[in-house]
């Protein structure tokens, strides 16, 4: 799909198509990750984000399952290309500092103090908002590119999410009230990734 076909509350996505990211929109998709990994396999795609309104096989961290719904929540991963020594380090600290991205991201649109939790969660009072999931490819001794998974949880109602993670999940809308828009939310999402990414892979 072209990005002429956004969902409303995404639209403004259409004028963020410079600088460092191109997105790839999708109304739905097997998993964001997958379908960045498949594509990065491929080269030149550095910045491109893949965004889908909903996934039939999403997951988070060691092949969870990612409740991911149509219409309300933030599903995206993006590549960047590395080709840098392989370094575990590296990506720890990039969980951490997304993490911290993700969590004032949330709060500029929605003023929700949303906090990490090691190695890749996203929570608020205790129940889980988002999560991170970043995948490699290595080739030798280096890492010739990263995907990394966002899944956010925002406008999803509580009795929508599945009755056996009703009270250990929760989204933007259940703690503030109020609907979100997730272009405003993605935009400001970038944004603040685009700062701390160009910071750690300097």
């Amino acid at each position: 799909m072209t990005l002429n076909d956004l969902p409303e509350d995404i639209s403004e996505l259409k004028f963020f198509q410079k600088g460092t990211y191109k997105i790839k929109y999708y109304s739905s998709i097997g998993s964001t990750n997958d379908a960045a990994k498949e594509i990065a396999k491929k080269g030149n795609a550095n910045g491109l984000v893949i965004i889908a309104d909903s996934q039939a096989m999403g997951r988070g961290r060691s092949d969870h399952t990612w409740f991911s719904p149509s219409g309300v929540n933030i599903y995206l991963s993006i590549i960047y290309d590395l080709n840098t020594n392989i370094n575990e380090s590296l990506i720890n600290t990039l969980n951490i500092e997304i993490s911290q991205a993700i969590c004032t991201a949330i709060f500029k649109t929605s003023m929700l103090q949303a906090y990490c939790r090691a190695p890749n969660d996203i929570y608020y009072d205790n129940k889980k908002l988002g999560g991170v999931l970043i995948e490699s490819l290595v080739c030798g001794q280096s890492i010739r590119y990263i995907v990394v998974g966002i899944g956010l949880n925002v406008n999803v109602k509580k009795g929508d999410f599945p009755v056996e993670i009703q009270d250990r999940a929760t989204s933007i809308l259940i703690e503030t009230g109020k609907i979100i828009n997730r272009g405003s939310l993605i935009c400001a999402l970038l944004n603040e990734l685009k700062a701390c990414i160009s910071f750690i892979l300097i």
